[in-house]
């Protein structure tokens, strides 16, 4: 009966696609921005000058969060509320640098003597051979975004704006018993 009741509203279904747009959303941004973050980090720093103090900033936002004023930037009540705030996760980016530094250094040596860029060497190259970890990283940003219920309870203005699991959080809390019966 509740099963019917939840499938019944109009609501759910639009929360639903919500979440549904936001982990379509998410997911290729948070690994093109990973990507980008990952592949510098994961040079020595005689290559990237400045890795160290980068890399340190990106390990500090994991202790203590790096925080983004959403409202400051005008997207309260915006679907781009849901998916900012998660779209550099510095956890995502670790976990990317080190299989970065795992890749032989040969392959790209190799693309720099044909006389490929950096930018060739990452997208034709690295990208390629990647695979697992982007595929990792995509699992993880799905099940993040599909789960997370805090920023739709935070950010947005009203339960018609909410993701599924916000919705779904409200209604449980909300939930009159007397709706429920059978009666």
């Amino acid at each position: 009966a509740t099963y019917e009741w939840l499938l019944g509203l109009k609501p759910f279904w639009n929360s639903m696609l919500i979440s549904a747009l936001r982990v379509l959303t998410s997911v290729p941004l948070t690994l093109l921005f990973t990507v980008l973050a990952a592949y510098p980090l994961s040079k020595s720093s005689d290559r990237f000058l400045g890795r160290t103090v980068f890399s340190w900033l990106f390990f500090i936002t994991m202790i203590l969060g790096g925080g983004m004023t959403v409202s400051t930037l005008g997207l309260i009540g915006n679907f781009w509320a849901l998916v900012i705030p998660n779209s550099v996760v510095a956890y995502y980016v670790l976990i990317t640098l080190n299989f970065f530094r795992g890749l032989p250094e040969e392959m790209e040596e190799a693309a720099r003597i044909d006389g490929a860029s950096e930018w060739d060497i990452l997208f034709r190259i690295v990208l390629p051979v990647s695979t697992p970890v982007l595929a990792t990283i995509a699992v993880f940003c799905s099940l993040a975004q599909w789960n997370e219920w805090f920023l739709g309870m935070i950010y947005m203005r009203t339960p018609d704006q909410y993701p599924l699991m916000s919705y779904l959080q409200t209604t449980v809390v909300n939930v009159n018993l007397e709706q429920l019966s059978p009666e």
